[in-house]
């Protein structure tokens, strides 16, 4: 599974990649900016339930979804999260999603399912909610 999961990383990597690109045109309110964010959720969901499965093999693997806002307090989380991603590399995963573009029917459904009403907002290992803001220390403490 590895490599499968190795594939769908670098695709995350590639849609990621090809939104900020959008973005930094200014090209973020056209028909294929939102297809290429839809297609990006969804690789993100696959992703993420793939690391879930893969969890059985590796127990100590953590994975963070994370609902982000158009707001100071999620531009914040991105950087922590971002840091204690590269401080656990291979171990830790981190999968976003816009909480005010939600047209995405799995992606809604994922937000209902753990209760996210507000950015930002966390869920780790699929059993710990977090909302609002939280710092470097709170997370590598809780993610231990």
């Amino acid at each position: 599974i590895e490599p499968y999961l190795a594939n769908i990383a670098k695709q995350s990597e590639e849609l990621a990649s090809s939104l900020q690109n959008f973005e930094n045109k200014g090209m973020s309110q056209g028909s294929d900016y939102k297809l290429l964010k839809q297609r990006y959720f969804l690789n993100e969901l696959q992703y993420w339930m793939n690391q879930e499965k893969y969890k059985e093999c590796d127990p100590n693997l953590v994975t963070i979804l994370f609902f982000y806002g158009d707001n100071d307090d999620s531009i914040r989380q991105g950087y922590v999260l971002t840091e204690l991603r590269k401080e656990n590399t291979g171990k830790m995963f981190v999968f976003n999603f816009d909480i005010n573009d939600m047209q995405n029917n799995a992606v809604q459904l994922t937000a209902k399912i753990f209760t996210i009403n507000s950015a930002p907002s966390m869920v780790i290992n699929s059993n710990t909610v977090l909302e609002g803001f939280h710092d470097l220390d709170y997370l590598q403490n809780i993610t231990k």
